[in-house]
């Protein structure tokens, strides 16, 4: 049996690698990145065509598995250092079990960078063995309407059935069929009862935004302009004009019918029926004091959802921020919104307390250089869009 070997993929032939994988790859096979995902990596303004911007894993001639690799800038107070952000990482079904995915992550650790990673529990596990250091879990907001569906007769008593069960030293193991009725409600509860949620949280926002704020102008742009440092956090993985432009040029996603990739085996996401990222701009007469991008989507069949990728703007402009988000999900019927706490945690004090959730992520590094990064990383604030998260 041939043994697998790794190969580094250069920035500058990312494309040209993509297009002959998927030129011979049929309905079905093991693909490691679509078309449109390899030219939107190419044209990172941040990247420079010798990075490293995938590790492959071969058996023979065959793609059995994909490491990616991306490079992003961190704002480290007066500092901009370069570092690269693990992205995608799966491998092929038939080498489950075989050390690819542990040879990719081996694979990627020769290159002489500082490394970040936010990642499932597997990687997380995986790279805790490779030494990464960790950092304090990240907490974002989730508002999701599909939690009205716990509400529900049927639930509430199988979950009465399950703590009488415990008295008598038998518990009833009912959480996964609760589940499954909580979906089931969940498809009658969010039409009924969902926009009712979003009138009275648009009241309450409503009452937060003074005159003043009501005067300032919002503009749907389709490019950012230079982004002010001081709209910065001191300590963060950048997400300037350029990282936001590019975003915005070269979503990772594509519409549905119009990928090369759609009936082929890409682990992660390759297109959807809807999907679009938008940015906004506050301006106070002539002065600009907000940036806004979004991310809106549609998972599935009916899972609508807005993310707030980006928020730079002082903290007196939240509440009206924090409504024009609410009002963009409303007008397009979203069952999800997700974000930075900052922004949306106040929403668990409104009307959608009862579908409000704390998610955490976890982020961790490898330092490999003599860095301000390897000497500051602790000190970073961390922010829901952060390094590849807004382009999935």
């Amino acid at each position: 049996m041939n043994e697998i070997t790794y190969r580094h993929i250069l920035l500058k032939d990312l494309v040209p690698w993509a297009e002959e994988i998927v030129s011979k790859a049929g309905e079905g096979d093991f693909v490691p990145i679509t078309l449109h995902r390899a030219e939107a990596m190419a044209a990172n303004p941040y990247g420079a065509p010798e990075d490293v911007s995938m590790i492959a894993a071969y058996l023979g001639e065959k793609c059995v598995g994909y490491f990616g690799v991306m490079p992003i800038m961190v704002k480290l107070g007066d500092v901009l250092e370069k570092i690269s952000w693990f992205t995608t990482w799966t491998v092929a079904p038939e080498t489950q079990g075989m050390g690819v995915g542990s040879g990719l992550l081996k694979s990627a650790l020769t290159i002489e960078e500082d490394f970040m990673i936010v990642g499932s529990h597997f990687a997380v596990r995986a790279c805790e063995k490779q030494g990464f250091a960790r950092f304090e879990d990240f907490e974002y907001s989730m508002i999701d309407l599909r939690l009205l569906g716990k509400y529900n007769p049927v639930s509430v008593g199988m979950r009465l059935l399950r703590k009488a069960s415990t008295m008598v030293g038998k518990e009833w193991q009912v959480e996964p069929k609760i589940q499954k009725v909580n979906q089931f409600f969940a498809k009658f509860y969010v039409p009924m009862v969902g926009e009712t949620i979003y009138a009275k949280t648009l009241k309450e926002l409503d009452a937060a935004v003074t005159l003043e704020m009501k005067g300032i102008e919002i503009r749907r742009v389709p490019k950012v302009a230079e982004i002010e440092l001081e709209l910065l956090p001191e300590f963060a993985f950048l997400r300037d004009e350029k990282v936001i432009n590019w975003m915005l040029n070269y979503p990772w996603v594509a519409k549905t019918g119009e990928s090369a990739t759609e009936k082929m085996n890409y682990y992660f996401t390759d297109a959807r029926d809807e999907f679009e990222m938008q940015a906004y701009e506050f301006y106070e007469g002539t002065k600009r004091v907000a940036v806004v991008t979004l991310m809106v989507t549609k998972i599935g069949k009916d899972r609508r959802q807005v993310r707030v990728l980006d928020c730079l703007a002082e903290d007196a402009l939240l509440p009206l921020i924090r409504k024009f988000v609410v009002d963009v999900a409303q007008d397009y019927g979203a069952v999800q919104m997700m974000g930075d706490v900052r922004l949306l945690g106040a929403l668990a004090e409104t009307a959608m307390g009862k579908v409000y959730e704390v998610k955490e992520r976890t982020y961790q590094t490898m330092t490999k250089k003599d860095s301000v990064f390897a000497k500051d990383w602790e000190k970073i604030t961390k922010r829901f869009a952060d390094g590849d998260m807004a382009f999935t």
